[in-house]
């Protein structure tokens, strides 16, 4: 507003509209947060102003990770903008106050502007901000749809249908008393995991790039099938082996959806770790004690049932992975016929 000497009066409402998202590539792999801010005048001219908020280094892109770094300040940030507006003092001075306190707040010469706050983004974090973390290939992020569901046919869809931040709640709540673990319930869940982290005055922006790519693969797909049916006609085994593909990929689709949940589960991938990490400290503390004393074969035993233990995980996550590959190269030999 001091940039460009705006007049608040002239102010018709200002957004802020945030996004995140994880890079990979580089030398240090992070999880950037961005905002953008817009202020759209009464004569429709447009001024905005795009800035970082928060880097969060780490090779993983998870709930869990920005959980126990940014996430609190920065849905604290965005819930104050959404239930706030600007109130621009007669002597200057700017105060961001709640909506329903400007009334009471509010003196002679003040100009109130609105204000609204948006978050957008790629599947993958929006599913992390609605709750929906891992689901996002399954369970439309928008609507309570599973993925079977919106395929083929053009499903018809009423308002009941669409998610809202308060029907996210009360689904997640429903799972919590329902079900023992994030992990249980299958379809039961809705594709919902967790509480979402954002409230109803928030409003999400649907990926149009997203939706675009999804568009553009069922043109592809079908100008193919258009070359194989009509033009270049191919042999009918050659088709029924084209068509056992999309089965497999699902397959495949789906284990590694398990596996990744696994992976995250308190009582898989992350009690691994910690059955691991507790095993390289127990060693350690064992080469200090006399090979022969009482605590050593105490330790011993301990040892003995953590390997075992570790062992049963290890066979779990073997499972997993020789699942994957043997689907993986299933997929492979057929393209390659």
């Amino acid at each position: 507003v001091e940039k460009h000497k705006l007049d608040p009066n002239d102010i018709d409402d200002i957004i802020s509209c945030n996004g995140g998202d994880f890079a990979s590539s580089g030398i240090a792999p992070k999880f950037r947060w961005v905002a953008k801010c817009i202020i759209r005048m009464k004569d429709g001219k447009t001024y905005s102003h795009t800035y970082s908020l928060a880097d969060v280094h780490t090779k993983k892109d998870s709930n869990i990770v920005l959980q126990n770094t940014i996430m609190d300040y920065m849905v604290d940030g965005m819930n104050k903008i959404a239930s706030g507006s600007l109130v621009f003092k007669a002597d200057g001075e700017v105060k961001l106050i709640n909506t329903d306190a400007v009334a009471a707040e509010k003196e002679d010469g003040d100009v109130v502007v609105d204000l609204k706050c948006c978050l957008t983004g790629d599947l993958k974090f929006l599913a992390v901000m609605l709750g929906k973390e891992n689901y996002e290939g399954w369970w439309c992020c928008f609507c309570k749809m599973f993925k079977d569901d919106w395929q083929g046919s053009k499903p018809a869809l009423t308002n009941d249908d669409c998610w809202t931040i308060q029907t996210l709640e009360d689904q997640a709540l429903m799972n919590g008393w329902r079900f023992e673990s994030e992990e249980d319930g299958g379809r039961l869940r809705m594709g919902v995991k967790t509480l979402p982290f954002l409230k109803g005055n928030i409003q999400v922006v649907f990926p149009a790039l997203h939706a675009m790519m999804g568009i553009v693969n069922d043109l592809m797909c079908y100008f193919f099938d258009k070359i194989d049916a009509e033009i270049e006609p191919v042999p009918r085994e050659e088709m029924q082996l084209r068509d056992s593909i999309p089965a497999n990929k699902l397959l495949l689709l789906t284990q590694q959806q398990d596996f990744v949940v696994w992976v995250d589960a308190q009582n898989g991938g992350v009690e691994l770790a910690e059955v691991t990490g507790a095993l390289k400290m127990l060693k350690r503390e064992m080469r200090q004690l006399n090979v022969e004393s009482d605590e050593y074969k105490e330790q011993a035993g301990i040892k003995k049932a953590a390997e075992d233990h570790r062992n049963d995980l290890l066979k779990v996550k073997k499972q997993f992975e020789d699942e994957i590959a043997k689907l993986k190269q299933e997929i492979s030999i057929i393209h390659f016929s």
